[in-house]
């Protein structure tokens, strides 16, 4: 039997291992085949390139970036040199370009999907699904790069071309959306999200997981808008989704118990977004346990529900456990609790125990924050205290050592006016931290919908192989499934932790 005979037979097994997905199996018949024709000196062939480029594609599979990268170059060099304008070329471009994208070579990346987009653009009807997603491909890129117009047009061009609504048209609103709120456009992003939510119900149902994720994401949106009363409206949806998805005995149900009671608070309904924290706390008490930073941060955030109350003797308790599960976890690095030890601090402070609220600071006067932010907050809250105890010479003295110049304000009138008033205007060009704690870990990136590493698509098989005689691997089916069975697991839906509350609430909330 001739090699290339045999090469038939070993190629027919990679394709079947690869349609029983067994990537391992299909890497090692790949490799073995190159191996073949490299024993025969015939490496600058067409179908040993192919081969290249197809086993190139299962590595950037299987998360082995720079294995892919390195084969996807040798193939690209081979058919750029011997067919430049072919639809090959492309889709080995566009493979070549996520690898690059993965590797961290944006330029390398930026590159590769321009040869792709140019060639599809040449060669495919406009409607083609892989020139669409050569748009999309350089639309993330851009978005990357921080160039959100750019990016914008590239995806509003895909949707304009694809013209089907399906998940690959909702991706594209979301990213639109994204760029909105990197650009600080909030209600246009959630104009966006609202879109997509609304193809998401028609075409996937109001029971679907990507309905939840868009809906949650789409909440924290409403939140950056300050539209509060919307933003409580989708938490509503989003607990009422993961209820029935996870039970309410599960980590990421007490963190949209939390992200509700944030939106409760921004309302002025403190005494509901208490009760929500509280069932959040007990829920990761049962789960993740109370050595857990997000157990930690959730504590905080009950410490900034009691001082919004003005229940300051409850804030500090809390706000001391919250500090002692943090250093215990990260060790007695002071910056580690520098939030919760702020906060702790302004507790003692409304309790008029300024001793109290400067010797929690006092760690930070010898190891002052580098992180400009929090030595301007630090700035603010210390000088605030020193005002109201009238300890101008230990104030300005601290302002020297860490900033390094003379202080620029009138101490006198700062205090004649702080204690004629009932809120600290003075900010020295600082600002106070939030009283809202953060939203917990939870937080979607933008992207993080997409399943195989984030923005990228891979090429459409059906509508190549129109196009080519030959059928090969690494031209497969785009995904952009939103699959998280892996991130919501297998959970029984268990009782409503609410039946044990007979906490009447005047919103008709679901929760």
């Amino acid at each position: 039997m001739s090699y290339k005979n045999y090469i038939i037979k070993l190629n027919n097994k990679f394709i079947q291992s690869y349609e029983n997905g067994d990537f391992l199996k299909t890497i090692l018949t790949g490799e073995r085949i190159l191996k073949i024709y490299e024993d025969n000196k015939d490496t600058d062939c067409e179908d040993y390139n192919r081969m290249l480029s197809d086993v190139a594609y299962i590595y950037m599979r299987s998360g082995k970036y720079i294995k892919a990268r390195t084969m996807y170059i040798s193939a690209f060099n081979f058919f750029y040199k011997n067919k430049p304008n072919s639809l090959i070329l492309s889709d080995i471009a566009n493979n070549l370009g996520i690898t690059h994208n993965h590797c961290g070579d944006m330029y390398g990346c930026t590159d590769c999907f321009n040869i792709a987009l140019d060639i599809r653009k040449e060669h495919l009807p406009n409607s083609m699904e892989n020139y669409c997603i050569s748009l999309y491909n350089m639309g993330s890129l851009l978005f990357d790069l921080e160039k959100y117009e750019n990016a914008s047009d590239f995806f509003r061009h895909a949707i304009n071309l694809h013209k089907k609504n399906d998940d690959f048209y909702i991706d594209c609103i979301d990213f639109i959306g994204y760029c909105f709120e990197e650009t600080k456009k909030f209600e246009k992003a959630c104009e966006c999200f609202e879109e997509a939510n609304a193809l998401i119900i028609k075409i996937f149902g109001d029971e679907s997981t990507l309905y939840l994720q868009n809906i949650y994401y789409t909440a924290s949106l409403y939140v950056k808008a300050k539209n509060y009363v919307e933003a409580r409206a989708c938490f509503e949806k989003s607990i009422h989704l993961i209820k029935q998805k996870l039970g309410v005995k599960h980590p990421f149900y007490a963190e949209a118990l939390n992200k509700a009671a944030s939106v409760y608070m921004f309302l002025s309904n403190e005494k509901r977004a208490l009760i929500l924290r509280q069932k959040a706390i007990n829920i990761l008490k049962n789960t993740i346990g109370e050595n857990h930073l997000y157990y930690a941060s959730s504590l905080k955030g009950i410490g900034d529900n009691f001082m919004k109350l003005n229940e300051y003797g409850e804030a500090i308790e809390v706000y001391k456990k919250a500090i002692e599960i943090k250093e215990r976890i990260t060790g007695n690095d002071c910056l580690n609790c520098f939030y919760e030890k702020l906060s702790l601090s302004r507790a003692y402070k409304n309790l008029e125990k300024y001793e109290d609220a400067i010797d929690v600071l006092k760690e930070y006067i010898e190891n002052p924050p580098e992180n400009e932010d929090m030595l301007i907050e630090f700035l603010t809250e210390i000088s605030y205290i020193y005002i109201l105890m009238d300890k101008k010479d230990e104030l300005y003295n601290i302002y020297r050592k860490l900033t390094n110049h003379e202080p620029d304000f009138n101490f006198e009138q700062m205090s004649k006016d702080i204690k004629n008033s009932d809120y600290f205007e003075y900010d020295f060009n600082m600002f106070n931290a939030p009283n809202i704690s953060e939203f917990g870990p939870y937080e979607h990136e933008t992207g993080d919908l997409l399943e195989n590493g984030g923005y990228i698509y891979n090429n459409d098989i059906d509508d190549i192989s129109k196009y080519d005689d030959d059928f090969y691997i690494n031209s497969e089916e785009a995904e952009y499934n939103y699959n998280t069975s892996d991130y919501f697991g297998n959970y029984s839906e268990e009782d409503d932790i609410n039946n044990n509350n007979n906490d009447d609430d005047d919103n008709g909330t679901l929760f």
